[in-house]
């Protein structure tokens, strides 16, 4: 019964793994002052940057996927309106990945300008993501 929520949890969390360091690569060059200077940006370097991000947040979201994993669980077996399961896993799923990032950073940092990004662009895929993705319910 647990496991046909499986692919819903993975699908949700690797977008946001694959998802949100492009977001926060994309939104950060055109916000710094390198994009303003009209410098060239290696794009190998890019490419290596995603890569770390994804690789980062892969590890650092382990558990917090089989937390929302666990969550989707409970919910769908509590829940029988399935707006309200949405509405459910979209908020657990914003609040475990701030909680994620307040237990990897102390508030200061996590709340300065690269993590506040970087969890924002989460914040966005994995409540996007739990919105689009079908439950599998049906």
């Amino acid at each position: 019964m647990k496991y046909y929520l499986l692919p819903y949890s993975l699908k949700v969390w690797l977008t946001s793994v694959l998802l949100a360091p492009i977001i926060f690569l994309f939104i950060d060059y055109f916000t710094s002052p390198r994009a303003q200077n009209n410098s060239q940006t290696d794009i190998d370097s890019l490419i290596q940057l995603y890569l770390a991000f994804v690789i980062a947040g892969a590890i650092l979201s382990f558990i917090t996927w089989l937390i929302f994993w666990g969550v989707a669980i409970l919910t769908c077996r509590h829940t029988t309106n399935i707006i309200q399961r949405k509405l459910i896993m979209f908020f657990m799923g914003i609040i475990l990945t701030i909680l994620t990032f307040l237990l990897l950073f102390s508030s200061d940092e996590a709340f300065s300008s690269m993590p506040y990004g970087i969890m924002l662009s989460n914040c966005f895929c994995i409540g996007a993501g739990s919105l689009f993705y079908d439950l599998g319910l049906d």
